[in-house]
């Protein structure tokens, strides 16, 4: 009888061969596409990256647990911090109690799910200092390209956001944010030196040094004090940690480099320290030049939905949801006495620790800190069996680590897609097998249990992107609905936007521009059902404006005032403000409060006197009260106004029709076509009255 050889099979060595080398290549792939990825045509930068990162993250799930099919058995590592991170999906999960938009907590777990696959497929399969380098080596050409293109905005060869042409202000790179940039490049220059230790031929090391100076002086560049006092906290962590652990160079031709690339490091700080014309330098004129303020606020508005939801949170993704019903309260309360400025709506608190709170509670700080504990354990004791130059690797991974945790106390990059992406990339190669096995177990699928994993990690791995992609379509269609609204095109808008609800997993502005669209084409019923359905998935002051507007016109005024009188206590930008005591003085007419009325637009008057549409309504008023000459006087106002800034929107017309973009262009327009109206309009009103006019 003849004996079965247990040699492996020839073509399942090849089989898994090729998917380990497929495996690697696309997640390189993906550590390099993430931060370059941008669609202008999307809401935002981060926004494409999302969209971007699902698909991508769902190939590498197909592609690593099709190992099922490679090999006998699937052997899997699982480090340590992969049950922290399932504590926080735990805590997550159970925000949902207190969560208005159940969605939007889905939304939020899956994405984070992810991640924690994504680290948890780096920490299995990076296997030899190749990966490592491999992997860092994307990230650092990432951000070389990214801090190129940042450059060229600088001296406007490429376009910055709006139209800026040059300057810090263009410097938004393929992030769509010079903060965002400013700390990517933080994160990923330590672990970049890795790389300079370990390249081999001089070119290499040279490349590598250049790429890690010109993304490190573009850091500098970009004046954010955040990221450059966390250097200086990291550097001095490399330091100590340097003392600690005593790490050696392994080749004395690495310590001229490393001296090189220390010379730039001091240098750079000093040139643009030097050259600065950034104001005083203590630490509250510093505080104040980095919207300190508005942080702080930020910080309180998160601790008054702490006391809300002590224990679970108001729910993953709610900080934005709840922010104006949060600043209300503290507003309110006498710490708000000294709020006293504008403060835009924030979707994050610019602390992360803090938004954990606010939104998974005293539970998910629990869990995040026992998790950050778990994860420093590890290093630690990883960090001390290693040897010397294993040691200088770890330590340089972990200083990336660092800078990642002290930056998120004043930022909020856990909630950008690049930036989280390089700290799982990092942490995920300092959990690797050529690290240590401290902390990390091993587990084996064999058979049918690991075929049918993978069946399963596909299938929800497809769904995922599909709905991903759907979305990215949803969020398209929105923003080309929105671009007709802006040019007065509203019935194209209406059909755009009716197609985006159709594809959107879990609709929010959409709603919104879509009753605004239907409220300008006279469909007052369906703009009114789309504000009640938007409104709480999109709070903020510029939307309950728009539907205490709707409100008004449908004859609801006891709600249309309960609105403005929430959207005046949230102390609104001075647009807003204006909009919304002309359409209470509105309310007061129409109600016959007739003497309150006045009294609201003379306050108006007096504090925006050009704002013509005051001037009309007090004016018409006077007509109710038959004090024809007040009226007049009014109406002459109004119409001098219009008139005026007819003539201020032709001449910019004319003086720049040559270089003025098409959005400007259709907003002019449209602007001067609305006035022409008004002034005909005005010009008849006093027409209508019986006195000649002076």
């Amino acid at each position: 009888m003849p004996i079965r050889s247990k040699t492996k099979h020839p073509s399942l060595n090849r089989f898994s061969y090729v998917l380990d080398r497929a495996f690697l290549n696309v997640l390189a792939v993906t550590v390099f596409l993430i931060p370059l990825v941008f669609l202008p045509g999307l809401t935002d930068y981060n926004y494409a990256k999302t969209i971007a990162s699902l698909v991508l993250i769902s190939v590498l799930l197909i592609l690593w647990s099709a190992t099922a099919w490679a090999k006998p058995e699937w052997e899997l590592r699982i480090p340590g911090l992969l049950f922290g991170g399932i504590g926080l999906l735990f805590t997550g999960a159970l925000s949902l109690i207190h969560a208005s938009l159940p969605p939007i907590v889905t939304q939020s777990l899956i994405l984070f799910i992810f991640f924690v696959l994504l680290l948890w497929m780096v920490a299995d399969r990076v296997r030899n200092h190749q990966d490592v380098q491999r992997l860092l080596g994307a990230l650092l050409a990432s951000l070389s390209l990214a801090s190129l293109y940042a450059v060229l905005q600088y001296f406007g060869i490429l376009a910055g956001p709006g139209g800026v042409d040059g300057g810090i202000g263009a410097m938004i790179s393929t992030l769509g944010n010079r903060n965002h940039l400013g700390g990517l490049i933080l994160y990923a220059f330590f672990p970049s030196v890795i790389l300079l230790l370990k390249a081999r031929r001089p070119w290499q090391k040279a490349l590598v040094l250049a790429a890690m100076v010109g993304s490190y002086t573009v850091m500098w560049l970009i004046e954010q004090t955040a990221t450059r006092i966390a250097f200086v906290l990291v550097a001095t962590a490399l330091g100590v940690g340097w003392l600690i652990f005593q790490p050696k160079i392994s080749r004395r031709s690495n310590r001229w480099w490393l001296v090189a690339l220390a010379c730039f490091v001091i240098i750079i700080p000093i040139f643009f320290l030097t050259n600065s014309e950034g104001g005083g330098t203590s630490l509250q004129e510093v505080w104040e030049r980095n919207s300190g303020d508005v942080r702080t606020w930020d910080w309180w508005i998160a601790v008054d939905m702490v006391r809300d939801r002590p224990v679970t949170g108001a729910g993953l993704g709610h900080f934005k949801i709840e922010f104006l019903d949060s600043k209300l309260d503290v507003m309110a309360s006498e710490r708000g006495e000294n709020f006293d400025f504008y403060m835009p709506p924030s979707d994050q608190a610019h602390n992360e620790y803090i938004q954990v709170a606010a939104e998974q509670g005293s539970l998910g700080v629990v869990v995040m800190f026992a998790t950050l504990g778990l994860l420093a354990l590890s290093l630690w004791i990883r960090l001390k069996r290693a040897d010397s130059e294993h040691r200088a690797d770890l330590l340089l991974l972990t200083l990336g680590i660092l800078a990642f945790l002290i930056h998120s106390l004043v930022s909020f990059p856990v909630h950008v897609v690049s930036s989280s992406l390089a700290l799982v990339v990092i942490t995920g190669i300092a959990l690797s097998a050529p690290y240590g096995e401290s902390l990390t177990l091993h587990s084996t699928l064999r058979s049918w249990k690991a075929k049918g994993t993978h069946l399963l990690i596909a299938a929800i791995a497809i769904v995922i992107s599909v709905f991903a992609l759907s979305d990215g379509r949803a969020n398209w269609l929105m923003e080309r609905g929105i671009d007709h609204i802006r040019k007065a095109e509203y019935s194209e808008a209406e059909n755009l936007l009716l197609k985006s609800l159709q594809l959107d997993f879990f609709p929010r502005q959409t709603y919104y521009y879509l009753a605004v669209a239907q409220t300008q084409i006279g469909n007052l019923l369906g703009a009114e059902r789309n504000f009640e359905r938007g409104v709480p998935r999109f709070r903020n002051a510029e939307v309950l404006l728009q539907y205490a507007s709707l409100l008004i016109r449908t004859g609801q005024f006891s709600d249309a005032a309960t609105l403005l009188e929430t959207i005046l206590a949230s102390n609104p930008k001075d647009s807003t403000t204006r909009s919304a005591m002309h359409l209470r003085a509105q309310v007061q007419s129409q109600s016959g409060d007739l003497a309150d009325a006045i009294e609201t637009l003379d306050t108006l008057i007096a504090t925006y006197p050009s704002y013509f549409n005051a001037y009309v309504d007090l004016a018409g008023i006077y007509v109710r009260l038959s004090r024809p000459d007040d009226a007049r006087t009014q109406y002459f106002h109004a119409l001098a106004i219009v008139e005026q800034r007819i003539a201020d929107v032709q001449d910019e017309i004319n003086a720049e029709n040559q270089t003025m973009s098409a959005d400007r262009f259709f907003v002019l327009r449209n602007e001067l076509e609305a006035l022409m109206n008004e002034a005909s309009r005005i010009e008849s009103l006093l027409s209508s009255l019986s006195s000649p006019a002076p």
